[in-house]
């Protein structure tokens, strides 16, 4: 797979996250990228790589309806524009929803990715891939049904949902990192970070992305 190179440039996304990142997980964003009809080899295709860790498609995905209605509310605010048929494709004085949509998406994702490897550097996390993600999940919840199976107590829902626990593991993570390095030198290490990340971006795949793909 081909990827287009840039660099530094892109690096600078990765600060938005990793300093006061806080997703907004709708009820739509709660559905499991992978459950759609995507093969497997397209879920799990690269979007982009952040100094060499893939950015699956399922993970880039489940980030782009989470920023849908903020982009949404960009165009309404700024343009007055409608919610209809056309709205994502439309072009508002030389801005299309769907291509902002997509670029928010990237920029939050590749600040995710800078924060998990952050957190592989200091220990507090195996593995950044979005498959070892889901891995925990299951058996996360696997440990609660059998917890509920025999009576005994849990903290937290019966069961988590995707979204809602991905959330929680970056609020975590987050967590540990000040805890570990202090929070001004988490803030300062996350800068250095994200201003020395390399970021190279499938850019032939994100051109196939229309609406109907990415929800």
């Amino acid at each position: 797979m081909t990827f287009s190179r840039t660099g530094k440039t892109a690096a600078g996304w990765a600060l938005f996250a990793v300093l006061g990142f806080a997703i907004a997980f709708g009820v739509s964003a709660s559905k499991a990228p992978g459950s759609r009809d995507d093969s497997r080899d397209e879920a799990t295709a690269a979007v982009a790589t952040v100094n060499g860790e893939p950015l699956e498609l399922r993970e880039y995905k489940a980030i782009v309806r989470t920023e849908r209605a903020g982009v949404f509310a960009y165009f309404q605010g700024k343009y007055e524009a409608a919610d209809d048929k056309d709205f994502w494709t439309r072009s508002y004085a030389g801005e299309t929803p769907l291509e902002k949509l997509k670029e928010e998406a990237l920029r939050t994702a590749v600040g995710i990715k800078t924060l998990q490897l952050l957190g592989k550097e200091n220990g507090l996390l195996a593995d950044a891939s979005y498959a070892a993600f889901l891995q925990e999940l299951r058996t996360e919840n696997a440990r609660r049904k059998e917890e509920i199976a025999h009576g005994r107590p849990i903290y937290g829902p019966k069961q988590w949902e995707e979204a809602a626990y991905y959330e929680r593991k970056l609020a975590d993570l987050r967590q540990q990192l000040g805890k570990k390095l202090g929070d001004a030198a988490f803030a300062r290490v996350a800068e250095d970070e994200a201003k020395r990340a390399e970021v190279n971006v499938n850019e032939a795949l994100l051109r196939t992305l229309d609406a109907k793909r990415l929800w």
